[in-house]
């Protein structure tokens, strides 16, 4: 995504020329592109994601939504007819599930969300919530898979991200994120306060959806005013609308991290000197399936 510093503006007319891509420090001949301003994107598969009620404070994980779903209403209004959405939750008792496949039906996903946050808390542990939101994130990638046209999934956590997670385990959620085109965003009301200099420490993640978010392209917004979160989705929507997509050659399908950086040219930065661009700042390149051949 490319914004206007300044502003928070989507910048939809950069060209091809106007971008470089480094693989691992080695710049990449960009083979295709496609812009969102001109419908050269694929849609996207918007998966609504929130963790089961559980003890802890409203704002710390999901329940800070009960009673505000409405809010969402106006940003799922602006998805395109060719996007989805879907809802899926996880829960600290290890369990999981994809509640709502992907559907044009956004009054089923806000009745969905509804119905998962009127449920009773449950008392959990982290080594099995970590393992669940695992599994649901794998899920959700299968579930993007079948769907037909291609959609990129964007995977938007309702979630205080007050949790946290030994490295390995938080790379083992990303890791397939990694794997695939998608991108994940944070949402939520601020309650829990994050401080990005206590982010790493002891061998742990903490503030893991901000985590994921930065390593896929994506965000966390919050905001203790209702109307600016509902805002904060309508923000995601678009950026995600008006993205660009850079094709280049891996070189090799090693299945290993790769570190990615995307610049301005020097022409570039020249017509776009405020623009600052979002992006992921890893990825694996992992050979195509038989069948996709």
């Amino acid at each position: 995504m490319a914004l206007d510093a300044r502003t928070g503006v989507v910048l939809p007319n950069l060209a091809r020329d106007d971008f470089q891509i480094l693989d691992n420090g080695r710049e990449k001949p960009i083979r295709s592109f496609g812009s969102g301003a001109h419908y050269g994107v694929t849609p996207i598969a918007l998966w609504l994601v929130i963790e089961c009620n559980n003890f802890t404070p409203p704002d710390f994980s999901s329940g800070f939504m009960r009673g505000k779903t409405q809010y969402l209403k106006p940003a799922l209004a602006n998805l395109d007819k060719t996007d989805e959405v879907g809802v899926a939750h996880w829960c600290g008792d290890g369990t999981q599930a994809i509640d709502l496949p992907l559907s044009k039906d956004t009054d089923a996903a806000i009745g969905t969300l509804n119905t998962l946050l009127s449920r009773k808390s449950i008392e959990g542990e982290n080594r099995k919530s970590q393992d669940a939101k695992e599994r649901m994130i794998k899920m959700i990638l299968d579930e993007t898979k079948k769907s037909l046209p291609e959609r990129l999934p964007v995977i938007v956590f309702l979630y205080g991200d007050a949790g946290s997670a030994f490295e390995v385990e938080a790379d083992d959620i990303l890791r397939p994120l990694l794997s695939v085109p998608s991108i994940v965003y944070g949402l939520n009301d601020a309650g829990y306060h994050f401080d990005p200099s206590a982010m790493y420490g002891g061998g742990q993640i903490y503030y893991e959806i901000h985590y994921l978010s930065h390593a896929t392209g994506g965000d966390v917004y919050g905001s203790p005013d209702w109307p600016e979160l509902s805002k904060g989705l309508s923000y995601i929507v678009m950026q995600t609308h008006f993205r660009y997509t850079l094709g280049f050659d891996p070189g090799a399908f090693d299945s290993k991290k790769h570190d990615l950086k995307i610049e301005l040219t020097p022409e570039g930065q020249r017509k776009y000197a405020s623009a600052v661009l979002k992006y992921r700042s890893q990825y694996i390149p992992v050979a195509p399936s038989r069948t996709a051949q």
